[in-house]
């Protein structure tokens, strides 16, 4: 976000209060999705308490800043004068975070999917497990097996194995997935499609070679046959040089082919 983006929102957070009555602050909001999140996942909600009376007694929605979701009012506090407003937490951090592609949020979806596992995950991750993982947290997109293995086989490091980290993986390819609209990825598409991270890890593009300068004083190769007739026309005198000169010219001219006569014809 820019600082004017910055700034907008803090105003707007200010109507935002806690379970204390204490005006949120970005940071604060964002560390309290991701710990719904965390707990329950992509169903998660969190609860807000926002200024204000107005719909207290209708069923009404309610947004916290302007490119943010819509929560719904759940009742009103009338001593305090606020309303509590449920939110879908991935879709507020997604808007606090402001991008999409989240990291935040990937992280603590992981973190759900990984301590809700049971039997639990093993600390290094085999590449069928890995599958199987993959296979489960994702729910709107099919990601295939060649995507999964590059996923498992380029990133080869204990975190990128471990099951947090494979997670957070396949749920960015997920997410990019879902932003162009597709049901199915697979490494041909996601290749096509110009990307890299994660499934490619970025392979910068090789510098182009400056050509070799020439060294100082060659223009040109010439070959024997011409130096030799260089050679020879600098010891010609004045009236040997008019000559070869006359010569070449007459050498260079275009040669007409003889017309043919009616008798050559015949």
């Amino acid at each position: 976000m820019t600082t004017l983006e910055n700034t907008l929102l803090d105003k707007r957070l200010a109507r935002a209060l806690n379970a204390s009555n204490q005006p949120y602050t970005k940071a604060g909001l964002i560390a309290r999705c991701e710990s719904d999140i965390e707990f329950f996942g992509r169903e998660a909600r969190t609860g807000i308490y926002m200024k204000g009376s107005r719909g207290m007694r209708l069923k009404n929605r309610r947004s916290l800043f302007p490119t943010g979701p819509l929560g719904d009012v759940e009742y009103a506090d009338t001593a305090n004068k606020t309303l509590r407003v449920e939110f879908p937490s991935v879709a507020l951090l997604e808007a606090l975070d402001g991008d999409g592609w989240s990291i935040t949020k990937h992280s603590a979806l992981a973190r759900y999917y990984t301590k809700q596992a049971d039997p639990p995950y093993p600390q290094a991750l085999s590449l069928p497990l890995a599958i199987q993982m993959a296979q489960h947290i994702t729910e709107h997109v099919e990601v295939a097996e060649d995507v999964l293995e590059a996923l498992f086989h380029e990133g080869r490091s204990p975190y990128s194995l471990s099951p947090h980290g494979f997670a957070m993986s396949v749920l960015q390819v997920e997410d990019e997935a879902r932003k162009r609209r597709w049901k199915r990825v697979d490494f041909a598409k996601w290749k096509a499609a110009g990307l890299t991270y994660p499934v490619l890890r970025h392979q910068p593009k090789t510098p182009k070679q400056e050509p070799r300068p020439k060294p100082p004083g060659v223009v040109f190769r010439i070959t024997e046959r011409q130096a030799a007739l260089l050679r020879l026309f600098e010891r010609a005198d004045e009236d040997g040089k008019q000559h070869i000169e006359q010569a070449a010219r007459f050498a260079a001219k275009p040669r007409n082919p003889p017309a043919l006569t009616a008798e050559g014809s015949a």
